[in-house]
């Protein structure tokens, strides 16, 4: 019988059952035979809020108890409520230290190098809350204003779509972000990132770094200082030019091309090795690739 224990003076009542050490069932009795119940829409006028309530109420199936001190008046497991009131839907420190004390922390899933989570280029959601710290001190690439380390961090495992230059980009970050990213393995000791940024667009993070088209980097996302929060990781990859030698764009290199670096000769129209001008060099880097394009 799920009615309202005797009296009348209870708001809601939370009725489970165990066997031995396990609880298998939990029900919330909510009582309207009592109390007129608000959902959050329109006007309250003496009305008991049903999320206010019902919060409260799914504390007691995580085994906690009734705070009644005069102290616990703004924690959700206040055991009064009064008509209107919304604060029990917000769990304050306390209640959230009880939940902790009784069932410990939750680490993110990624928390680990080598539970990463697969990525390619797209959008992915992630949160370093109660991350631990995996990776190692990076003093070689990653110092900045004199703090070298990634803490709180969590993992992605990148599987390039194209060789060239990958971005990762944290910048929609609701905290202080600090990233780094590691060729083919998890790192084993300090000094292997291949690349880190703290405040690329400050106070959050973005780099860009050399792939190779299906090699696994494992990204990093930690926290300066280790702090913690919330954010989506972008990861866009811009291709290498695959031809740089094939100045008409016909698929080859051939004497079409060799007349046009010629002619181009000490400007920047025919460089082909990305030094900013057209020199011997180039004219090499062109004989080099005489042929059809790969």
């Amino acid at each position: 019988d799920l009615t309202p224990p005797e009296g009348g003076d209870y708001i809601a009542a939370n009725f489970h059952w165990v066997q031995g050490s396990n609880m298998v069932e939990s029900d919330i009795v909510f009582n309207d035979a009592n109390y007129t119940w608000w959902n959050g829409s329109g006007y309250c006028s003496y009305m008991m809020d049903i999320w206010n309530i019902a919060t409260h109420e799914l504390g007691h199936t995580l085994c906690l108890a009734d705070l009644y001190s005069g102290g616990d008046s703004q924690k959700t497991m206040y055991g009064y409520a009064s008509h209107c009131e919304t604060k029990k839907r917000t769990l304050h420190q306390d209640d959230i230290n009880g939940i902790v004390a009784i069932y410990g922390v939750v680490t993110p899933e990624n928390d680990r190098c080598y539970a990463g989570l697969v990525a390619y280029e797209g959008e992915y959601p992630f949160s370093n809350i109660n991350a631990t710290t995996d990776g190692p001190d990076e003093p070689n690439l990653c110092t900045f204003d004199g703090y070298s380390h990634i803490e709180s961090d969590v993992w992605f495992r990148y599987w390039p779509g194209c060789t060239g230059q990958a971005t990762v980009d944290v910048c929609e970050s609701d905290y202080d972000t600090k990233i780094a990213v590691y060729e083919a393995v998890c790192p084993t000791g300090p000094d292997q990132a291949i690349a880190c940024d703290d405040d690329g667009c400050n106070p959050q993070s973005i780099m860009t770094f050399p792939v190779v088209e299906e090699t696994f980097y494992y990204i990093r996302i930690g926290g300066y200082y280790g702090a913690e929060g919330s954010g989506t990781m972008v990861i866009s990859c811009e291709p290498d030019e695959q031809c740089p030698a094939d100045f008409d764009g016909d698929g080859d290199v051939d004497t079409a091309d060799l007349l046009y670096l010629l002619a181009a000769w000490g400007t920047p129209d025919g460089d082909v090795d990305g030094d900013g001008d057209t020199d011997t060099a180039d004219l090499l880097a062109l004989l080099a690739d005489w042929g059809d394009c790969p």
